[in-house]
């Protein structure tokens, strides 16, 4: 069904997603829900293109727009949010 480098990456991209799960829930509050978001988002987006889905699909069309236009941007500010609190904590 599968060749031996597509379950490797299969294996890779379910490991990935555990991993963002798991981060999600220790993390807690906006950044890891957004984390967990994002990293959905680009599974759906890496399997569907792994299996042959055509860029203009409806289906991988809506997850690109989501996570390119909304969770990649809002991700960055977060993340830098949480890194200027972290900064003025350890200045303080």
């Amino acid at each position: 069904m599968f060749q031996t480098g597509s379950r490797l990456w299969i294996g890779a991209a379910a490991l990935a997603a555990v991993g963002a799960i798991v981060y999600g829930v220790a993390q807690g509050g906006s950044l890891g829900t957004v984390g967990l978001i994002f990293a959905v988002l680009l599974e759906i987006l890496w399997i569907g293109r792994l299996v042959g889905g055509s860029a203009d699909d409806v289906a991988l069309l809506v997850p690109a727009a989501l996570a390119g236009l909304v969770a990649n941007p809002l991700w960055y500010v977060l993340v830098g949010r949480e890194l200027a609190a972290t900064a003025r904590a350890r200045a303080a």
